[in-house]
């Protein structure tokens, strides 16, 4: 049963990446596609000790670290940028991120911007 949970989460992790930016995709999208039950769904991602709100949040925060790390978009705003990858709420953003990455989404932005002039 583990394989078969291993191969689900495989497979909806592909699906919620290419659809991470959607901020309406829920757990009964992805299980939908992969044809399980929303229960099943998220036992397979509890036998990875996450959470399918977690992998999804965390996947979300990654993207837009990357981007706020990305000097060629330096123009789109750190709240653009967060919807852009499917949050919808700037505090509630900003919150996950630093505790994410122990840094504020703006810190993110001036710190890549000061390590480009530098340089």
């Amino acid at each position: 049963p583990s394989s078969s949970r291993q191969r689900l989460r495989e497979e909806a992790n592909h699906f919620i990446l290419s659809r991470l930016s959607d901020p309406e995709l829920h757990a009964d999208d992805v299980a939908q596609h992969c044809g399980v039950s929303v229960r099943y769904l998220r036992a397979a991602f509890a036998d990875a000790n996450t959470s399918f709100g977690a992998f999804v949040r965390e996947a979300r925060l990654q993207e837009c670290r990357r981007a706020l790390r990305d000097l060629r978009i330096a123009d789109r705003s750190v709240i653009e940028i967060a919807m852009s990858w499917g949050f919808n709420d700037a505090a509630w953003f900003s919150r996950a991120y630093r505790r994410q990455f122990g840094i504020a989404p703006s810190e993110e932005r001036r710190h890549a911007r000061g390590s480009a002039c530098s340089h």
